[in-house]
């Protein structure tokens, strides 16, 4: 069941950072390497899923929800909303994807 308890006003982007990456699907894992600081990182489906979420433009964490339950065929309530957030506080501390004010 999802728990959306994201604050409407915060919207996601991809950085600068992520504009120009290099990445490989290795049946489940993606290797994203990041051509601006040259590291390399594994990213799961799940990760990758909320990356190409964020390529179409910016989003709100609810929306990035709704993307990713697309992108897999499920309904939005079967994903956990809780365990997308540390995902994409991960990436922002990877400097791939950023915080804005919504429009």
């Amino acid at each position: 069941m999802t728990t959306h308890n994201a604050t409407p006003t915060v919207v996601f982007r991809l950085s600068r950072a992520a504009e120009d990456l290099v990445i490989e699907n290795w049946g489940g894992i993606h290797t994203v390497y990041q051509r601006a600081s040259g590291e390399t990182h594994a990213f799961n489906e799940v990760t990758m899923a909320l990356v190409d979420c964020l390529r179409q433009g910016p989003a709100s964490f609810d929306h990035i929800l709704r993307c990713v339950a697309a992108d897999f065929g499920v309904r939005e309530e079967e994903l956990v909303a809780g365990e997308f957030m540390p995902v994409a506080l991960r990436l922002e501390d990877l400097g791939l994807i950023e915080r804005t004010a919504a429009p």
